[in-house]
């Protein structure tokens, strides 16, 4: 705000002067000082105050603006606005808009106050808005001529108004940068330049002009030569001064620079160049007899002595390459245009397989350089059951160093991985045996030492009673021993009667079911790399085998007894005469054995852009993406306990028939079966696949400027059961930029 201020009018005294101050007179108060009001009638505290009456010929108003005279710019002619009518200062009209930025002023040609936005009353970087004051991005409408003040110098690129964001933006610089060259701009007839039909000149024309940078300048292509072109005018060559003058060897760069001046990027004569498009692999791999495969170039370069690299023109090869020793593959070529290198020429290595590149056991140093590089889904498990990974670029074993360099790697989907068998059953018990006679049974046998008890001998002859059968056996964790069968009782004898023997007892409770095993817990959530670079992601853990179950008890001995009659028979029989034994109980089963665990869910393959296993590498402005990673299989349930084995039988008493009576021995009870085992514990289910942009085992590659998506890590898969609560679900799959496989 650059305006004069006056002395504004004093309580109930007219004063000459600017309008300013917000002062009371005689003819009411007035808020215009310094700032006109924007609308409105005059209302507030411009309404008359005090009841005073302003001269006769006052003007009504409600700005100071309103207020017109033939001399407002002079000495005398100003007016100020007040309580709605016009009032004589006796100074200068004030032109204070009251915005800071603006410089204000009374044009005495035209009569009337001028605003002119000025820049250099800002901060650095922000702009005079007539209305907003400084502000950073100045407000402009299509068709104004708002932008043309910033038009101070054409050579840094013309403002115009944008037509979306209404706001001025500025073009670009009109002399092309191109590389190894400096560009010199000069402005023509009319500065800084204005918008055309806007009241600006229309743009101010530019002559430009380029000048080499020391040690570089351009080569020129013609019949089958170049030639170096020491001035070259508007417009310049694209390449721009792509050759550095005085090298003798030339390895390609992301920058692109000809450091030999041989006409590419690269040496001619150190190379095998392949164009998909109009190559035979029957060619020599020149530049105008191209090879038509990277693989077949890769081999007959490995064929120099030195090796030779491969070029590339742009284009997608449907290949899986592996890497020679000594031999570097170089992309971003074009064939039909000399051989010239851009980032633009896009190189496309699209393999079919699920390891794109492979570079095994390399003793020299490689590059491999601006390729996108696509490896395909994998498919299918490994030999153990491992889900397939899919791997961008695999380095396995290279001691002197690959340098990965200006690609774009995109790697497949990982594969599922197996799911986990069921166990197997556990063996049955081994039946008890039968009795013999009076001789018990013995127990079977039963898996762990949980063996039936044996059964219990059956009674003497006579009238005694037979023996108890003995419990069986129950082995830690293992199901309950079964309980023996009771003694057979004994028989009678008396005078005039006798009784047979008792049946030894048979169990009625069989051997106890063994416990279940423990369920596997989940397995880690990355894995590791054998030495042939193959990926073997993580199982799920495994269970334990159910325990056996408990051995039956042995059945008890039967009583024995003996004959009874009446003294007056003829001959006479007596108790004792005739004795007869018990049979023997028969061994308990032996108990059955523990299911075993179900077998681990296998892990799910990985998605690796970039696999390095002991290996030194160097990846270096390159983009990376990754698939998702398969999915763990489900892990499998604990097998079922095998049965315990049956009981033997028990054997019957002894019989006697003759004149007196006829009596028998108790039968011996028969053993009781052995306890079925516990079912096994169920496996965890397998981990997801890893999805890594850069994962290694050994020493970490050196990266510098990486751009990485993943896709995200496989689900681990379903845990199994042990009849009781099923086992935990796998590790979900890691998903990284960057991971250590160890």
């Amino acid at each position: 705000m650059r305006a004069f201020l006056f002395a504004g009018l004093l309580t109930g005294v007219l004063v000459y002067g600017c309008a300013g101050g917000g002062s009371q007179s005689a003819y009411g108060t007035g808020d215009d000082a310094g700032v006109p009001e924007t609308g409105g009638p005059a209302t507030g505290s411009d309404a008359e105050a005090g009841g005073a009456t302003p001269p006769p010929d006052a003007a009504a108003c409600v700005h100071n603006t309103d207020c017109t005279s033939a001399t407002l710019c002079s000495a005398s002619g100003g007016f100020q606005c007040l309580g709605g009518f016009c009032i004589p200062t006796g100074k200068p009209m004030n032109c204070d808009d009251g915005v800071p930025c603006t410089d204000d002023s009374c044009n005495a040609t035209t009569n009337k106050c001028v605003h002119t936005p000025s820049d250099g009353n800002c901060p650095s970087g922000e702009y005079c808005d007539t209305v907003q004051n400084c502000v950073q991005t100045l407000p402009c409408t299509p068709g104004d001529a708002v932008c043309d003040r910033l038009d101070t110098n054409a050579c840094s690129g013309l403002w115009s108004c944008d037509p979306t964001a209404k706001h001025c933006v500025q073009g670009p610089a009109p002399c092309q940068q191109v590389p190894n060259a400096t560009a010199t701009c000069t402005p023509g007839a009319g500065g800084g330049g204005g918008d055309a039909g806007a009241g600006g000149d229309g743009g101010a024309s530019v002559s430009c002009a380029w000048t080499y940078n020391s040690g570089f300048v351009h080569l020129q292509y013609a019949s089958g030569t170049f030639t170096q072109v020491t001035s070259f005018g508007p417009p310049p060559p694209a390449g721009g001064c792509e050759c550095k003058t005085g090298g003798t060897t030339d390895k390609p760069d992301l920058g692109f620079v000809d450091a030999n001046c041989d006409g590419i990027d690269g040496t001619i004569a150190n190379a095998i160049f392949v164009d998909h498009a109009t190559g035979n692999d029957t060619n020599p791999g020149t530049m105008t007899s191209p090879m038509k495969t990277i693989g077949a170039a890769v081999q007959q370069a490995f064929g120099f002595s030195p090796a030779k690299d491969v070029y590339v023109s742009k284009g997608t090869y449907p290949e899986t390459i592996t890497m020679a020793q000594g031999v570097s593959i170089y992309g971003g070529y074009d064939a039909s245009n000399e051989w010239q290198r851009s980032k633009a020429n896009i190189t496309t290595i699209a393999s079919q397989s699920n390891v794109a590149v492979h570079a095994k056991g390399l003793t020299a140093q490689q590059d491999i350089q601006l390729f996108a590089i696509t490896s395909s889904d994998a498919t299918g498990q490994s030999a153990n059951g491992d889900g397939n990974s899919s791997i961008g670029v695999l380095v396995v074993s290279c001691s002197a160093g690959v340098t990965i360099a200006g690609c774009t790697i995109t790697a497949g989907n990982g594969a599922k991985g197996n799911d986990g068998a069921t166990g197997t059953t556990g063996a049955t018990g081994t039946q008890g045996v039968d009795s013999q006679s009076q001789t018990h049974g013995a127990g079977g046998a039963g898996c762990g030492g949980a063996n039936g008890g044996p059964g219990g001998d059956g009674a003497p002859a006579g009238t005694n009673a037979g023996a108890t059968g003995t419990q069986g056996t129950q082995v830690s964790g293992g199901g309950t021993a079964g309980p023996p069968g009771g003694v057979g009782a004994q028989g009678s004898c008396t005078l005039t009667s006798s009784s047979p023997g008792g049946p030894g007892g048979t169990p009625t409770v069989s051997g106890g079911i063994g416990g279940p095993g423990a369920n596997g817990s989940a397995g880690a959530n990355i894995g590791s790399f054998d030495s042939s670079g193959n990926y073997l992601p993580p199982a799920g853990g495994a269970g334990g085998a159910g325990t056996p179950g408990g051995g039956g008890g042995g059945g008890g001995g039967g009583g024995g007894t003996t004959h009874g009659g009446t003294p007056f028979e003829v001959p006479p029989c007596n108790c004792g005469d005739n004795n007869i034994a018990g049979g023997g109980g028969g061994g308990g089963g032996g108990g059955g054995c523990g299911g075993a665990a179900g077998n681990a869910g296998h892990g799910g393959g990985g998605s690796f852009a970039i696999a390095v296993v002991s290996s030194t590498v160097t990846v270096d402005q390159t983009t990376m993406s990754t698939g998702t990673g398969g999915n763990g299989g489900k892990g499998g349930d604990g097998g079922p306990g095998g049965p315990g084995g049956p009981g033997g039988g028990g054997h019957a008493g002894g019989q006697d028939n003759n004149s007196c009576s006829d009596q028998s021995g108790g039968t011996g009870g028969n053993g009781g079966a052995g306890g079925p085992g516990g079912q096994g514990g169920g496996a965890s289910g397998g981990t997801g696949g890893a999805s890594v942009c850069i994962i290694h085992k050994g020493s970490a590659p050196t990266v510098t400027a990486p751009q990485c998506t993943n896709a995200g890590g496989g689900q681990g898969g379903t845990g199994g059961t042990n009849g009781l609560q099923p086992a935990a679900s796998g590790t979900a799959g890691l998903a990284i930029d960057q991971a250590s496989a160890q």
